[in-house]
């Protein structure tokens, strides 16, 4: 089967959230089953070419050029757009998001018309390539699969941002949803054979009122053709045990390899010791992921002599001011993806906040690492970390995203851990015992691929 991704994001190269992970994950494994994937993506100033191989012009068509290259296995083509649509130190942001995307877009359409690409399935991911959905001709792919990492990101677009781009507006099935603009995740559900949300539990959510962004009647049009494949993570770079980034790779023995690293990481951090657990946040400190219940998750935890190290990326000094110095907390906030392996070997337990996660990723590294999560219950995070029964725990829930629910289940987790150690034990093998490789999903999604 011959498997084209085109994409925003690809991992390690080009990221901004899961979505880039979701893209190099499937992709290697769908490569290891026998599989023939090609990944399109924009080439970006900010991507990372030093992890790439055999890099080299295949032609160009129009304004647009077209470079091959290999990242490990995957085979990509980047496109390279006049101007510098692309070419400003970042992925997404700015005013005329929308229409870079666009114009993406239109050089892919252009890409497989001139060099007559076709394949047996088309894999888009989110709107900022959802709009291709509006103007391929039919019949060039066999099948068309849309992802929906987070249906909130839905690419509102004016007339204009068509018209300036060269594009004619999509004209197509007549909703309620979001009449005062032309919304190109609406048209791409409506458009795509089928659609993935990226957790079982989140495919439900958004059919729901309340989680559904807007996109309520789209998305009970098309439900029957909506289903949920929960992520995996790549399990050879997230193993504790060949780790290259930990001083301490793990033995069989978690707690003297929790303890080896925590003293490295304290030595290099400048922390002190406590009697309490070690806690962390690893996340970026936006909306979705309740900064304010992180900064009340540190708080507690610096009043039950636990320490704290937060590595939560943000420009917002307001968010910055919710983190006061004290000798067991360290705030990192920049990303640093040694410090985020270190932090996650070395911590007890991670807190997840999140108001709403499609699927996250974060626990599952951490559960990999005996790293206990804190979660809310929601998306990804119900489907993932589990409280009871006590045979199948492996974490921490709460239901309501308040400091209240935060603080019932950081109780429940600190009396575990001082008073209840067989127990705590116990959640950390239930949590390394989960297979959470790629392995499933791709079964998964080539089952939805030869179905649709």
């Amino acid at each position: 089967m011959h498997i084209v991704h085109v994409s925003s994001e690809l991992a390690p190269i080009a990221k901004a959230g899961g979505l880039g992970d979701v893209v190099y994950g499937l992709s290697k494994c769908c490569i290891e089953l026998g599989h023939k994937i090609s990944i399109i993506l924009p080439f970006y100033d900010v991507l990372d070419i030093s992890a790439l191989t055999n890099l080299q012009s295949t032609g160009s068509f129009g304004p647009y050029t077209a470079y091959s290259a290999t990242l490990d296995t995957l085979p990509l083509t980047l496109i390279n757009l006049p101007g510098d649509s692309f070419k400003r130190g970042s992925i997404y942001g700015g005013v005329d998001e929308i229409r870079r995307f666009l114009a993406f877009n239109k050089a892919v359409l252009a890409y497989f018309e001139h060099f007559n690409i076709q394949a047996d399935v088309l894999h888009l991911h989110d709107w900022a390539t959802g709009a291709l959905l509006s103007f391929l001709p039919k019949g060039r792919f066999g099948t068309t699969t849309l992802s929906i990492h987070n249906l909130n990101h839905q690419g509102h677009a004016t007339l204009e941002d068509y018209t300036s781009t060269g594009l004619t507006p999509p004209s197509g099935p007549s909703t309620k949803d979001n009449e005062a603009d032309i919304n190109i995740l609406r048209y791409a559900i409506h458009l795509a054979n089928h659609s993935v949300a990226v957790s079982p539990t989140y495919s439900l959510e958004i059919k729901s009122k309340l989680g559904s962004s807007g996109l309520f009647d789209t998305i009970s049009e098309n439900s029957s053709k909506i289903s949920g494949i929960l992520n995996g993570i790549d399990t050879d770079y997230w193993n504790p045990e060949t780790d290259p980034l930990l001083t301490h790779p793990y033995t069989s023995d978690i707690s003297a390899s929790k303890l080896a690293n925590r003293n490295t990481l304290f030595n290099e951090l400048g922390l002190k010791p406590t009697t309490g657990p070690t806690i962390c946040a690893i996340t970026r400190l936006v909306p979705q992921k309740s900064p304010k219940l992180i900064a009340a998750a540190a708080r507690f935890t610096l009043e039950n002599s636990g320490t704290f190290i937060l590595l939560g990326t943000t420009d917002d000094k307001e968010l910055r001011s919710l983190f006061q110095p004290n000798p067991h907390l360290h705030c990192h906030f920049t990303f640093d993806e040694p410090l985020a392996h270190r932090t996650y070997a070395a911590s007890d337990a991670i807190v997840i906040p999140s108001k709403f996660e499609p699927c996250g990723l974060t626990q599952m590294i951490s559960l990999r690492y005996g790293t206990l999560p804190i979660a809310r219950a929601t998306g990804g995070l119900i489907d993932t970390v589990f409280d009871n029964p006590t045979p199948r725990a492996n974490g921490f829930l709460f239901q309501e995203p308040t400091e209240a629910a935060l603080k019932h289940a950081l109780s429940k987790a600190f009396l575990t851990y001082h008073k209840e150690r067989t127990s705590w034990n116990a959640r950390i093998q239930q949590g390394r015992k989960v297979d959470f490789s790629w392995r499933t999903p791709t079964q998964e999604y080539l089952k939805i691929y030869r179905l649709t």
